[in-house]
Parts: structure tokens; C-alpha cells; sequence
């Protein structure tokens, strides 16, 4: 931070936050940063002392108000991806085709829910988490109006892929908006509360997709993920601003080097390497792959995709055993899913409990030397029960046994 002491000014509008001017704030050009404003030594732009920009400063109810948008626009677009689930007979019945050929409406939109991050990710470091956002989901809003409207089979399954990909975006941007707002003693209350988000949409998709296709048809359900998108679009473009740091302090530096006729640099940028866009946007991608040679993350990531890969199973298993074997109706057959959200919500009490025990942990080591591996205490409890949760499924849908309730599942 520079020597100069920041003065007291009005805290600026939010509009003006999500969406800052193009001319600087007083303060900002006013404030003595670090350097003498030359190319050789540039003026060095930090945080003010309280900067109504800083992610990290940002009042207490704010961060969770914008974390509940985040957390709506990641369960928008896990919603979406199982929801289409309930419309496939409706769909097959219009169109025609197997139902092999119908059920690709699931799985190509979770195929460009895969491609998309590889994209997304690298692209909100070099260009923000907002302007990402932004772009993305007005696209994922289009394309869910394409397919309300489409009038044959191909272009619902080639508009539900492009539908995945760009609204895959909450995937990386919402979780690491989280994470740029909170503080290591924080972020692990409001990352269990997203992290219920993915599980959540999946599960509730099916069941409120059956009942409006049951009632309204599968254009209507459709046209309900489109304003699904459309309403988070608007709220995400409304009131989350930029929350990843290095892009902000860049724009900042920009903005002054603009309006000031000085040379203004982050600290990355002045010290470090001098890259260009594509260069950084490669690194960008191929830092996952990288990341998978640590055996905690890969090991971590083959869990988690075994768990997502289970839960997609059961949007195929649930419809042949509950409305085939025992001959429920379109929207009930979805009620089963209940047990897993009712698991989820379980889950999540656990883990709100869980983090005082983390939080004691923080106090007893030295800042930064805490051990990762603090946090699986939940995780290393759920293992236990999906396997025996899955075993229970299985054994109670043989035909001697269809009469036993539904609700362990």
C-alpha cells in the first residue's frame, strides 16, 4: 500500500461498484502509490485502506447477497441439466427417434457442462469473472429460448449442447467468486452452502420438470429454464461486480495510466513477466492438468466425478423403476429424489457444524501452515454412506420387494 493516507470519502453507489466509471475516483488519483509514475518506475497500484472495490472489504451482507446470486445461477444451470430428463417422452413422442437418441438431450448439455470450464476458466483470469458471466449467460438464455421454440429433434440436441457449454460458466466463476469475497476463517461456511447448490438443481429438476410437463407440455418447461437464465442473467449483471483482484487492480492501473498521463502497474504486472493474452490464456488451460499430477486433487477428482457420474445414472434408473416397474405417474415419479436432496440438506447441517471443529484447527496452527487435508472430515463421512445408500437402492427393486417405500433412496 502507498504512504499517502487515503481521505474520507462517500462510499460510491453500488451501480457505480458493479460498474465503475471510466474516470478514476478522486481518491484514486489523489492517493501516493509506491513508485515515481515512470516506465522505469511505475506507481504501483494496491488496495486503498478502505476501498469500496476490495472483494475482501466488501460489508458482510453484501458478500452474501451476492453469494446467494452466484449460488441461484449455479443451480440454474445444474437444473437445467437434468430437468430436460422428464420431457424426453413428450419430446420422442412429437419428434420421434429411440430413446437413446432423445436421452442425448441430458447428456450433451453435461457434455458442454464439461467442455465449457475449460474455457471459461482461463478466460475469467485474463478478463474477469464479470464480464464472463455476463456474456455467457445472456448466450445460455438465448440458446434455452431456441430450444422452447425448436420444431425438430436435431437442433433441441445441438442448442442443448451450446446451452451446456455457456452455462457451464457458474462451474469455476461462482465458486471463485466466493472465494475472492471471503476469508480462509469464512470461506468454509459459505463454500458448503454453494457447494449443496450442484446436488440441489440436479435433484429438483426432474421433479419439477414432470409435474409442468405433465401440465403444460415440454415447450413450457423449456421456456422455464430460459427465464430461469434470463432472471439470473439480469441479477448477475445488476448487482455482482468484479471480485477477482489482479483484474480489478489491472483496470485500475489502466484507468489511471489513462486519465493521468503517469505509468501506473499492479505488482504482478511491473515485476513479473511480460506475457501476451494467448500465452497466459494456454497457461491458464493447461494449469488443471498440471494440478491432476498432485495425488490429493486427482484422487479427490476421481471421487467427486464417481459421485456426479452416480447421480447422472439415477436420472435414467429413477424413470425405468418408478414409472415402468411401478407404474407411477409423470410427476410423481420424480418424488423420489427427495431422499437425495433431504441427504444434501443433512449434509450441509454437518458441515455448518463441522466448521467450528476447522475453525479451531486455524487457531491452533500458524497462518498459512494449516494442513488441507483439515477440511475431509465431512467428506471421509458421506463416503460411508453413498455406497450403502446405492446398495439399499438396488436391493429394494427387485420385483419382491417394490412394495417397500421409496424414501431410502
Amino acid at each position: 500500500m502507498g504512504t499517502g493516507k487515503d481521505k474520507t470519502e462517500p462510499r460510491p453507489s453500488w451501480f457505480r461498484v458493479v460498474w465503475p466509471p471510466s474516470t478514476p475516483r478522486p481518491e484514486l488519483v489523489e492517493h501516493r502509490f509506491d513508485g515515481s509514475g515512470t516506465v522505469d518506475d511505475p506507481f504501483i497500484v494496491t488496495w486503498l485502506e478502505r476501498d469500496p472495490q476490495d472483494p475482501l472489504q466488501f460489508p458482510t451482507w453484501v458478500k452474501w447477497c451476492i453469494a446467494q446470486i452466484l449460488a441461484f445461477s449455479f443451480f440454474c444451470a445444474s437444473f437445467l441439466s437434468s430437468a430436460y430428463s422428464a420431457a424426453v417422452g413428450e419430446v420422442r413422442a412429437e419428434f420421434g427417434g429411440g430413446s437413446l437418441v432423445n436421452s442425448l438431450g441430458v447428456g450433451l448439455f453435461v457434455a458442454g457442462f464439461a467442455a465449457g470450464p475449460f474455457v471459461w476458466a482461463p478466460m475469467s483470469e485474463l478478463y474477469g469473472r464479470q464480464y464472463v458471466f455476463v456474456s455467457t449467460f445472456l448466450l445460455a438464455t438465448a440458446f434455452n429460448i431456441g430450444v422452447a421454440v425448436s420444431q425438430d429433434l436435431a437442433t433441441i440436441l445441438v442448442l442443448r449442447f451450446l446451452a451446456g457449454t455457456f452455462g457451464a460458466s457458474p462451474i469455476t466463476n461462482s465458486g471463485g467468486g466466493i472465494a475472492d469475497m471471503f476469508s480462509a476463517k469464512d470461506r468454509g461456511l459459505a463454500m458448503t452452502i454453494f457447494s449443496a447448490v450442484p446436488f440441489l438443481g440436479p435433484v429438483l429438476g426432474p421433479i419439477i420438470g414432470g409435474f409442468v410437463t405433465a401440465g403444460a407440455g415440454w415447450c413450457w418447461l423449456m421456456a422455464l429454464l430460459a427465464i430461469m437464465t434470463g432472471v439470473s442473467f439480469i441479477f448477475g449483471a445488476a448487482f455482482v461486480p468484479e471480485t477477482y483482484a489482479p483484474v480489478i487492480l489491472r483496470r485500475r492501473a489502466k484507468n489511471l495510466s489513462k486519465h493521468t498521463r503517469k505509468v501506473y502497474r499492479t505488482k504482478s504486472d511491473a515485476y513479473g513477466s511480460r506475457e501476451s493474452a494467448s500465452t497466459l490464456f494456454f497457461r491458464a488451460l493447461s494449469m488443471p492438468w498440471k494440478l491432476l499430477g498432485e495425488p490429493i486433487v486427482l484422487l479427490l477428482s476421481v471421487y467427486l466425478a464417481i459421485v456426479f457420474a452416480t447421480l447422472y445414472l439415477l436420472f435414467a434408473a429413477y424413470p425405468i423403476v418408478y414409472q415402468e416397474a411401478r407404474g407411477w405417474g409423470l410427476g410423481a415419479s420424480g418424488l423420489p429424489f427427495l431422499g437425495i436432496m433431504v441427504g444434501i440438506l443433512t449434509a450441509l447441517a454437518y458441515s455448518a457444524v463441522d466448521n467450528l471443529r476447522y475453525q479451531k484447527v486455524l487457531r491452533r496452527n500458524a497462518p498459512g501452515q494449516t494442513p488441507p487435508e483439515a477440511r475431509l472430515m465431512p467428506c471421509m463421512v458421506g463416503s460411508v454412506f453413498i455406497p450403502a445408500g446405492m446398495f439399499w437402492f438396488a436391493w429394494g427393486q427387485s420385483p419382491a420387494r417394490l412394495r417397500y417405500p421409496a424414501l431410502p433412496e
